[in-house]
């Protein structure tokens, strides 16, 4: 620690002189950076070629699911009457089919990506290294000896103040480990880290 007066303040922390008239204050973070473990639970057989696949043909089920239910729609108004059978059967094969086709999507991107996300709960993750989905578990503990939670934190948010009450709508979120005892320590993870280049 050293200390250097400057006409009306005085400045103690670290410091660097260059030259005669050019100072440096080296900025020190708030937290240590945190080594942690990962723990492949499960190697999943399914690739990004596969995922690719299945959002291909699920998307087109979807979409041919959805002009039959537009289709059965437009012929019950024209026939005048209210034949929904068919119409419900094929309403419930899109819903089906559009959530499978999101999900192989997602499940894509991250094996393209070769990224970690959390999943939610218990510290687990889902990685694509390798172009290949692997479920991970995330283990460590926070230098104050609380333990660290894998989660997506926000990270930015706005505050809004209406008649009185206030809410906040959180407009981004990023992988972070974030120590149960002490909510102020998180430390932030880079989900491409083992990206291969």
């Amino acid at each position: 620690m050293n200390s250097l007066t400057m006409k009306r303040s005085r400045i103690v922390g670290n410091i660097q002189q260059a030259g005669r008239d050019i100072y440096n204050f080296p900025e020190r973070s708030q937290n240590p950076d945190v080594k942690y473990e990962v723990t492949p639970l499960w190697r999943s057989p399914i690739t990004q070629a596969i995922l690719t696949w299945i959002s291909f043909f699920t998307g087109l089920g979807s979409l041919g699911a959805f002009g039959k239910v537009v289709g059965d729609v437009f012929q019950n108004l024209n026939a005048g009457k209210a034949h929904t059978q068919n119409m419900f059967l094929y309403l419930i094969v899109f819903a089906v089919l559009f959530i499978v086709f999101a999900g192989a999507f997602s499940l894509r991107r991250i094996a393209k990506n070769e990224t970690r996300h959390p999943i939610g709960f218990n510290n687990l993750a889902i990685n694509g290294e390798g172009n290949r989905l692997t479920l991970e578990k995330i283990r460590d503990t926070c230098p104050c000896g609380g333990k660290l939670k894998y989660i997506n934190a926000p990270v930015e948010w706005i505050d809004h103040d209406r008649d009185g009450r206030k809410t906040r709508e959180i407009t981004k979120r990023h992988p972070s480990l974030v120590c149960n005892r002490n909510p102020d320590h998180s430390y932030s993870v880079d989900i491409a880290e083992n990206k291969k280049q």
